[in-house]
């Protein structure tokens, strides 16, 4: 796995954290949306997972893959903080 995607991940779960405990605080509005970004967070966790367990070398379509779905997480978890600050 190259370093960006791995620093890109670490960035990302930090994030996650963050968020994390301010959706438990959230309104019901939002709960919806952090729920079906879990998912997606839980699918792209696997698949990461899957690929270090298994020392997969990964191709750059791999990678390019991932990265999207990471950059979509991100999108949505900026979205819901800028709507928490508000």
């Amino acid at each position: 796995m190259s370093d960006d995607i791995n620093d890109f991940w670490e960035k990302l779960k930090a994030q996650r954290d963050e968020m994390k405990v301010q959706a438990h605080l959230a309104r019901a509005e939002f709960r919806d949306e952090w729920d079906e970004v879990e998912k997606k967070w839980q699918k792209a966790e696997q698949k990461l997972h899957h690929v270090q367990d298994q020392a997969i070398e990964t191709t750059a379509e791999m990678q390019r893959s991932a990265k999207v779905v990471m950059e979509e997480i991100a999108s949505t978890y900026q979205r819901i903080k800028e709507r928490l600050d508000d």
